[in-house]
C-alpha cells in the first residue's frame, strides 16, 4: 500500500514517511532482491519490502567499518575497520542490485572498488539516487 494511502500513518510520521513513497512507487510492480541503502535510514528497507545485500543494514555501521568513507575524517572508531579484501570480494562477488546513495557516498565508493563504476547505472527517483546494476 503506498504511503499515502495508509490511514494509520499521521502528523510528522506521515510527512517523514511521504518523502519514500516515490522510492516505493518505483519497486512497486516488482520484487527488489537485494539493495543497499547508503545512509542512516534502515527503516527504509520494510518500507520498500526489500532485503538488504550487505551486512551493513545501518550505514552508520558500513561508514566506521570501510575504511574509504571515514579515510580522511576524524571520527570516533566504535570497532574494528572491516578487512577491505572482504569488503572487496563481497561486492564483486554478490554486488547488490539496486544501492539508494543520499549524497556523494558512491563515488568514494567507487574510487576504493573502481570495478564498480562499470556496474552501475545512476538514475534518479523524485530526490533520491539509485544505482542500478546493468545485468
Amino acid at each position: 500500500m503506498p504511503i499515502s494511502e495508509d490511514p494509520f500513518r499521521v502528523g510528522r510520521a506521515y510527512t517523514y514517511l511521504a518523502e519514500f513513497e516515490p522510492l516505493q512507487k518505483r519497486w512497486e510492480d516488482k520484487k527488489v532482491d537485494d539493495i543497499w541503502i547508503m545512509d542512516h535510514l534502515p527503516e527504509l528497507y520494510p518500507i520498500l519490502d526489500a532485503y538488504p545485500r550487505l551486512p551493513y543494514v545501518d550505514f552508520r555501521i558500513a561508514y566506521y567499518k570501510i575504511p574509504c568513507f571515514n579515510e580522511e575524517e576524524d571520527y570516533f572508531q566504535f570497532s574494528s575497520q572491516a578487512d577491505l579484501v572482504a569488503v572487496f570480494e563481497e561486492l564483486k562477488n554478490h554486488p547488490p542490485q539496486y544501492i539508494i546513495v543520499p549524497s556523494d557516498r558512491f563515488p568514494k565508493l567507487v574510487a576504493r572498488f573502481p570495478f564498480l563504476s562499470n556496474l552501475y547505472e545512476r538514475e534518479t527517483v523524485d530526490q533520491h539516487t539509485i544505482y542500478r546494476r546493468k545485468d
